[in-house]
């Protein structure tokens, strides 16, 4: 998982929708509900719980939101602190 797919957690979990998340992140609803299942399989617990259209996060998902706006914050402060530049390990995505 890098962090991309974490940050496709996120905001589907803070948005409540795949199809928002992927529309801000340029990728399809189907590549953010792959990597929620993927995750939700891994850490064996739900991320999200469909509510018709939408999805609902979970209180691990929110938690798992909350890591991940962490770790978002501390990536980009690494960053940062590197000085790197455009088609670097950050602009890569790890």
């Amino acid at each position: 998982m890098n962090i991309e797919q974490l940050n496709y957690i996120r905001y589907a979990v803070e948005l409540e929708s795949y199809a928002q998340a992927g529309e801000l992140l340029h990728v399809t609803p189907q590549a953010i509900a792959r990597v929620v299942s993927e995750t939700e399989k891994l850490c064996g617990q739900p991320l999200t719980e469909r509510k018709g259209r939408s999805i609902q996060a979970t209180s691990f998902g929110r938690a798992f939101a909350r890591h991940v706006r962490n770790v978002s914050a501390a990536y980009e402060e690494l960053c940062a602190f590197a000085n790197l530049d455009e088609g670097s390990l950050c602009e890569d995505g790890l």
